[in-house]
């Protein structure tokens, strides 16, 4: 055996794996959303990052993070990222779900990549209902407390007084 050297090729070398990846491309139907382009540098990943772990749980039944963390460092790693070549190395994993988890996720990186703060428009609409309804619940629970108070206020009110209660006691234990 000769050291410096390894035997073998690598996957960037073999043309059995490229051409499998054409076929694939060439066999599978992919949404027309996949061809706008998106800069991962415009999009802002840590507020997508929940809605992929959440989605890809709900997908699969449970939390897997191998998956998880496929589709963040596919990501990660390019500027531009290819969602077609995406598709097919999550497919493995989501099998049926694939094209619908995708095509979800692109849509997202789409919408954040035309607004201009990074984030898609669904997810900032999906945290203003949850601030709504965040608010209405406190004002729902303030009007109960307040509604209480007024209750326990009323209650008070008709309530003789303890003072005058032993006021009068004292009077009647002197008189015997």
């Amino acid at each position: 055996m000769s050291a410096g050297f390894h035997r073998g090729t690598s996957l960037g070398q073999d043309p059995f794996y490229k051409s499998k990846m054409k076929k694939l491309k060439k066999s599978l139907n992919f949404p027309p959303i996949y061809k706008e382009k998106v800069d991962m540098k415009k999009v802002r990943l840590a507020v997508l990052k929940p809605w992929i772990s959440h989605r890809v749980t709900e997908m699969l039944g449970f939390p897997d993070e191998i998956v998880i963390d496929l589709i963040f460092n596919l990501l990660e790693e390019k500027q531009f990222p290819k969602p077609k070549e995406m598709h097919i190395q999550v497919m493995g994993f989501l099998e049926r779900n694939a094209k619908g988890f995708m095509e979800e996720l692109w849509e997202m990186l789409v919408s954040a990549n035309n607004h201009p703060t990074g984030i898609p428009k669904e997810i900032l609409e999906a945290k203003k209902k949850e601030i709504l309804a965040r608010r209405a619940e406190k004002k729902r629970v303030e009007d109960k407390l307040a509604a209480k108070q007024k209750d326990l206020d009323l209650e008070e009110k008709d309530k003789p007084r303890d003072r005058d209660r032993d006021r009068d006691h004292d009077r009647d234990r002197d008189r015997d």
